[in-house]
Formats: structure tokens, sequence, C-alpha cells
């Protein structure tokens, strides 16, 4: 931004001034689920990622979102279609990693427990 300024001396001379004022966003973006996630569910069962709020000291619409899941085998997956097939016993880590326009980040991940039926 520039901010241009105007000033007078005592003789009445004017001066006209302006200053580059740059703002830096090192603020990570935030997410906040709509909806609660179960904390425990069957194995077998379909669980749907929630929908979210997106908020950020910047554009919202600049956020990029990437979903996945560690699976009870520990192992990373993406989520697809925005559910989770829950194949055997164990924990699950739902993450939302958010990067907005100004390349802050932030990861937000959410647990729930798979038991068998």
């Amino acid at each position: 931004y520039t901010v241009s300024y105007s000033s007078k001396d005592l003789s009445g001379q004017a001066k006209e001034n302006a200053k580059d004022i740059v703002i830096y966003d090192n603020l990570p973006p935030e997410i906040t689920l709509n909806e609660s996630l179960p904390e425990t569910v069957k194995v077998g069962s379909e669980v749907t990622i929630p929908t979210y709020t997106l908020s950020d000291n910047g554009r919202v619409d600049k956020i990029s979102v990437t979903v996945y899941y560690r699976g009870a085998d520990g192992i990373m997956y993406p989520v697809e279609n925005g559910k989770i097939i829950v194949t055997e016993a164990g924990t699950y880590t739902i993450c939302f990693y958010l990067v907005d326009e100004n390349e802050n980040y932030s990861i937000e991940c959410y647990d729930f427990v798979a038991v068998n039926k």
C-alpha cells in the first residue's frame, strides 16, 4: 500500500509525501468443522467428512484444502468423494491440510476409533 500525505511548514510551504507500507500475512488459515465426527464406528461403516468453515486474515477463497486420513494400518490415504470406508479395527485420524495464498499453512487432525461388529 502507498500512503500519501501533505504537510506545511510555518511559512506555509507545502510538501507532498508518500510512504510505502508492506503488510505481511504470517497467520495460518483455520478450519472449524460444522458437524462433529463420530468417536466410535463399526468396521465396515462409511464415515463422511463433515462440512467445514474456513477463516483467515486474507481471502478464504484462496485457501487450498487437502483432506487425508491415516488408517488403522498407520498408512496415509487421500480422502476420495468425501468419505472413508472403515476396513479394520483401530484408530483412524482425519487431517485437513490448509494453505493460504501467502503459503501459511495449518494442519488440523481428528481421531475416531473403529471397533469390530
